[in-house]
């Protein structure tokens, strides 16, 4: 597979004046994580699944919730 390809992880419009390292912290290791599966042949629909579940699953944002 080509290292020729983007991934992007959007994670809310934070309005609220405070420290947002651990949502920023997250987004890093999902676009790492993301970046892993594609670079090992994992499928573009696979890879963004599992970001969306990841996100999900966590506490840091309302993914799926809004």
């Amino acid at each position: 597979m080509s290292d020729n390809f983007v991934l992007a992880v959007h994670g809310g419009a934070f309005m609220n004046p405070r420290d947002y390292s651990q949502q920023t912290n997250f987004i890093e290791n999902c676009l790492k994580s993301g970046w892993r599966d594609l670079k090992g042949g994992q499928s573009a629909l696979e890879a963004v699944v599992q970001a969306v579940v990841k996100m999900e699953d966590s506490a840091l944002f309302i993914a799926g919730k809004g």
